[in-house]
């Protein structure tokens, strides 16, 4: 940086004005506490899976799980997805391991009418539930939940704000490329 004539800059180490024994009390009280609750929160969030469905119906079919989803969970989902909706079901999958497991895959072959598509890996841009789930963050960027129970209402409530904007639903197919007629007569 020298050579171009730049100096780094140092902040200085004490505001005049500043107290010190007040800055050594809130270092000792209150930054302990913020850090604790802070860390938490993050833990709590980090405990908390979904599984998303949105069909070209207008539906949006989700659910919640405690940590890290496991195959008789997506299983599970599975179960519900397939009761609620008739007929052929092509699902649009990312390939994370969860959703190419054994156990998933046993279930599948043991259902020829739930239909598979797996994305490259890495590609969420081609994934219409990525573009939900991008919505609901959206409106829950400056939310601040203190506790897994505050989360899932908060999604709870973000998705159902969805089912409301179908049209907004139909844009997430879009935005990926997908042709809504081709998958109407896939």
């Amino acid at each position: 940086m020298g050579k171009l004539g730049f100096s780094p800059q140092k902040p200085l180490t004490c505001v005049v004005k500043q107290k010190r024994e007040l800055v050594k009390v809130w270092l000792e009280r209150d930054l302990a506490r913020i850090k604790k609750s802070r860390r938490l929160c993050a833990d709590d969030r980090r405990a908390l899976s979904m599984a998303v469905a949105l069909t070209l119906s207008d539906k949006i079919y989700e659910r919640h799980f405690d940590g890290a989803i496991r195959s008789e969970q997506i299983i599970g989902t599975l179960n519900h997805l397939h009761g609620h909706v008739r007929g052929q079901i092509i699902l649009i999958w990312d390939r994370v391991r969860i959703h190419i497991s054994k156990k998933v895959q046993g279930y599948l072959s043991e259902h020829p009418e739930i239909h598979i598509e797996l994305l490259p890996a890495y590609t969420p841009e081609f994934n219409p539930e990525e573009y939900g789930h991008d919505n609901v963050k959206q409106h829950l960027r400056n939310a601040r939940p203190s506790n897994k129970n505050e989360i899932h209402l908060m999604l709870d409530h973000g998705f159902a704000h969805l089912r409301r904007q179908p049209d907004l639903l139909l844009s997430f197919f879009h935005a990926t490329g997908l042709s809504v007629r081709q998958l109407w007569l896939t």
